[in-house]
């Protein structure tokens, strides 16, 4: 549940302003990473790696994110 969370702020924060495509595909990054070697297994993981998202970077990742989100 926590992790869902996460990646629900994350999409919020990422693709705020996009269409709901662009949510999903902020989302689908995330998952594919999770099976890619190089990058961490889980979804907290991927979102918090070193430089890989501007929302954490920013602090923005930190707010509510919208229904759709």
């Amino acid at each position: 549940q926590s992790e869902k969370e996460l990646l629900s702020r994350l999409v919020h924060a990422e693709a705020k302003g996009e269409s709901y495509e662009g949510k999903v595909a902020v989302a689908s990054v995330v998952l594919n990473r999770t099976e890619k070697k190089g990058f961490p297994d889980t979804i907290r993981g991927v979102i918090y790696q070193k430089n890989a998202f501007e929302p954490v970077a920013n602090g923005s990742i930190n707010q509510k994110p919208d229904k759709e989100s």
